[in-house]
């Protein structure tokens, strides 16, 4: 990632793909995305017009992301592990998760009170909503429900 184009590489070939203002970023469900919430290691689609005759700069018109999806459904699981940004999730059906946290993320017990995310301790039971990244096994949280407080 670099600015407003990305490098990718498809069969040992690298390409550019140069992105503008006109660029129509999907994830893996078609909703809409943008260049930020694309990854390094992420699995994306590109469509556009070549550059050059070499054909490995490309501007694209779209690109689809299939390794993220919005996940309106709840994540549950056990706290594996705490850190300042964030936590690792045993869910239970998706394995290990790294869930990340910040300023616009909601936190809240069980009875629906703001806690902080100190608060949360490994071994708590958490449920929580969030943009998924299903290569890279991560969740950008937006929504995060610790059934275990208070205690």
């Amino acid at each position: 990632m670099n600015g407003s184009s990305m490098t990718v590489m498809k069969n040992g070939k690298t390409y550019t793909v140069n992105t503008s203002a006109n660029t129509v970023i999907r994830r893996r469900f078609t909703a809409l995305s943008s260049l930020s919430q694309i990854s390094v290691g992420d699995l994306v689609d590109v469509w556009g017009n070549w550059v050059d005759v070499a054909h490995t700069v490309i501007n694209a018109s779209r690109i689809r992301d299939a390794s993220i999806q919005e996940r309106r459904d709840t994540f549950s699981g056990t706290v594996v592990s705490v850190s300042s940004s964030g936590f690792v999730l045993a869910s239970i059906s998706r394995g290990n998760q790294t869930v990340t946290v910040d300023s616009s993320t909601t936190l809240v017990d069980r009875n629906g009170q703001t806690i902080a995310l100190s608060s949360i301790a490994v071994g708590d039971s958490i449920r929580l909503d969030g943009l998924w990244d299903r290569t890279l096994s991560t969740i950008k949280a937006t929504w995060v429900k610790d059934t275990s407080l208070p205690r």
